[in-house]
């Protein structure tokens, strides 16, 4: 491969179109993780009133019983039936609630996953296509840095120190200075080269 030297300008002329379908690509992944997430709270929110409904029927039924049970052992069976509704009714709020917390970690989950296999698939479809889309290098000195690589780092990075999709992604190499600086979805970081 013959050496191609380009001054920082083309780099970032070379980059923009690069970070303008990464953020095209995180906000369509953004979108379909928060349908994602919002369909697992709903199913959550409606499995918990399942939940509830059929502790309520429970109550209900044991309240039923203690009556049949005679005056004086029936008033002690319906306290007991109404104390153990109470319970199974919290017991179903707490599980609806649980189930609520777990398709909102579910949603986060399918979306890092989402992340990855995106990541993956692009990778792939560079190196699947790498004639066509081209693979830009940074020399210095001795030095030399794949242009890609140094994205998926910052990426990273910014993924470590914060929460949220990469909605859009700049990047500032200053090789004289050993680092990468970059601006991922409005918050600036430094990655070292």
């Amino acid at each position: 491969m013959a050496d191609i030297k380009l001054n920082p300008d083309e780099i970032m002329e070379k980059l923009e179109p690069v970070g303008d379908a990464v953020a095209k690509v995180s906000k369509a992944v953004g979108e379909k993780a928060r349908e994602g997430q919002k369909m697992i709270e709903e199913k959550a929110r409606e499995a918990g009133k399942a939940v509830g409904e059929k502790a309520e029927d429970g109550r209900r039924n044991i309240e039923s019983k203690a009556k049949e049970a005679g005056k004086a052992a029936g008033e002690k069976a319906k306290e007991v039936g109404k104390t153990a509704g109470d319970k199974a009714r919290a017991a179903g709020k707490t599980a609806g609630d649980l189930a609520v917390e777990a398709g909102r970690n579910a949603g986060v989950k399918a979306k890092e996953n989402h992340e990855k296999v995106q990541a993956k698939a692009k990778q792939a479809g560079r190196e699947g296509t790498s004639a066509v889309t081209p693979i830009i290098y940074v020399q210095y000195g001795e030095r030399e840095f794949n242009c890609d690589e140094l994205v998926e780092r910052a990426k990273a990075d910014y993924r470590e120190k914060n929460k949220g999709g990469v909605l859009s992604c700049k990047l500032y190499v200053k090789p004289e200075e050993n680092a990468v600086y970059y601006v991922i979805s409005g918050k600036e970081g430094k990655i070292e080269l």
